[in-house]
């Protein structure tokens, strides 16, 4: 059932259209930031953290008149501190607010659905395996390692794959969600030993894994 709280919140929303959307969804994510830092506020969000987050998100704009009429006019909410320097505000219904900010599609989700998906594809993305494997490409083609190169692959062996061999391990529990990672991760992996085996040996030529590369469909296009 809509409370009349939601009715007026729908209302701002659609009068003062996207300056009511920014300012709403500032407010609220400056109220969650307070809330997760454990500081005591004197109330749920204030100016200063509205206007750091519009700044944040490149936009500029001053709040202080549709702050008035939310409080004035609307109820939705009201001044709990007020001094030279400072004015915070805390909303007179969060819930309407958080359901009025989530049907129009900038609304905040309290719980992420699969923490341990989240967390694995922010990984995968700050391992940059992309870029990894273009520069071993790269050492590939020349056929020969100078002492750069051989410092270049000792860094990543104990700097990077350690990291990729453990993303790569729990990747692996999700069948097919992280294929192509998978793919790309075992390449530059197998690229890695043959490239420290040949610089250890110090052999005349070395080939890159083609059964690999066949396999993960790697071609220039990912450099």
């Amino acid at each position: 059932m809509v409370t009349l709280t939601e009715t007026i919140v729908e209302e701002v929303l659609v009068r003062y259209g996207e300056r009511a959307k920014v300012v709403l969804k500032a407010a609220y994510e400056v109220m969650e930031e307070y809330l997760a830092s454990g500081k005591k506020t004197p109330g749920h969000f204030d100016f200063k953290g509205i206007m750091r987050k519009l700044s944040e998100w490149g936009i500029k704009y001053n709040p202080s008149h549709l702050l008035r009429i939310m409080e004035r006019d609307y109820g939705i909410i009201e001044t709990s501190y007020k001094s030279v320097a400072q004015k915070w505000y805390v909303f007179t219904d969060v819930e309407a607010v958080k359901k009025a900010l989530i049907d129009k599609g900038v609304g905040p989700r309290d719980v992420i659905e699969d923490p341990e998906i989240y967390a694995l594809d922010i990984q995968i993305a700050a391992l940059n395996i992309d870029g990894l494997i273009s520069k071993v490409k790269s050492i590939f083609r020349r056929g020969k390692l100078t002492e750069v190169d051989k410092e270049y692959i000792r860094e990543i062996i104990f700097r990077d794959v350690p990291l990729i061999a453990k993303v790569l391990k729990d990747a692996m529990r999700h069948g097919d969600r992280y294929r192509e990672f998978m793919i790309k991760a075992s390449y530059l992996l197998r690229s890695l030993k043959t490239l420290s085996q040949w610089s250890a040996s110090r052999k005349d030529a070395f080939k890159e894994p083609e059964v690999i590369l066949s396999q993960a469909r790697i071609n220039d296009s990912m450099e």
